[in-house]
């Protein structure tokens, strides 16, 4: 029994490894299927997809961190727009990690836009999103031409467009009075944000829907209620910590070490409410 255990923990290490792998470089070679079907079930299955969260979070670290450090120069904030220098010196941090995600699609969409969106601030030029959105697809196909018939294609840039068309309606932007006590703006701001990714959830679901069907004729009924305890599981607590690690590790990599094993509670966590889901046939409609 005590030689089960022991075989036993090591292989929910080894998941939740798996799990970090995939998060921070796209690998999902130390998954195992049930996992996978998981993640499936729950609909949940593009969080593991190197994607613009990654590059949006890997961006602001870096861009703080950046920016933090060049301010204790008074020669540069004498001479320079520090600013911009932060954004001209953080497009090479995310151009070396989508080379170290595989250059798979995703990563090359989500690149692709921040680069232009980092011009586009940088040239005082930014406007709509679509202008982007539509410029990453050209250079996406520019360098992957086949992979315009590629359910990771569609699947990315239908998901990106549907949440655009409400992003500018979504209840985070409406105003709070100030008129209102101080716990009455922060219930009404939980409450906006709550809704706010839920109605990003449900535009997502609904814009890659059709296609969703198409390529593999299932659909997760409950993913846009999963994806709200999921996502934050992963995305704001796992893949910080495992960024995080990645900037550390250079030169502090014990420090690293414990930035790697906060984020694999939040891994832990999230397999520990995924675990029963592919025994239940009635998430999915096939």
């Amino acid at each position: 029994k005590q030689q089960n255990a022991k075989i036993h923990e090591h292989n929910i290490h080894l998941e939740v490894a798996g799990v970090l792998n995939d998060l921070l470089i796209g690998s999902m070679a130390n998954i195992s299927p049930h996992t996978l079907e998981a993640f499936k079930a729950s609909g949940c299955f593009h969080v593991l997809s190197i994607s613009g969260l990654h590059f949006s979070l890997l961006g602001l670290f870096t861009l703080g961190l950046i920016t933090w450090a060049l301010k204790r120069s008074q020669w540069l904030l004498l001479h320079t727009h520090v600013p911009a220098l932060a954004l001209v010196l953080t497009a090479p941090v995310l151009l070396g990690y989508v080379f170290i995600a595989g250059m798979n699609v995703p990563a090359l969409r989500a690149v692709m836009t921040a680069m232009l969106v980092l011009t586009a601030v940088l040239l005082r030029r930014q406007r709509t999103m679509l202008p982007l959105i539509a410029a990453a697809a050209l250079l996406v196909l520019a360098f992957h031409p086949l992979s315009l018939m590629t359910a990771s294609f569609q699947l990315s840039f239908a998901a990106v467009l549907a949440i655009n068309l409400i992003y500018l309606r979504l209840p985070l932007f409406t105003a709070v009075s100030r008129d209102q006590p101080t716990w009455q703006r922060l219930v009404q701001r939980s409450g906006q944000t709550i809704l706010s990714m839920l109605y990003v959830s449900l535009a997502a679901t609904a814009g890659t829907l059709p296609l969703v069907l198409f390529h593999f004729n299932r659909f997760p009924l409950l993913g846009p209620v999963l994806n709200l305890v999921i996502e934050p599981l992963l995305c704001l607590w796992a893949l910080p910590a495992g960024l995080m690690a990645l900037l550390l590790l250079p030169l502090f990599p014990s420090l690293a070490a414990h930035c790697l094993q906060f984020g694999s509670l939040g891994v832990k966590l999230t397999l520990w409410l995924l675990d029963p889901l592919p025994q239940v046939s009635a998430l999915s409609l096939w």
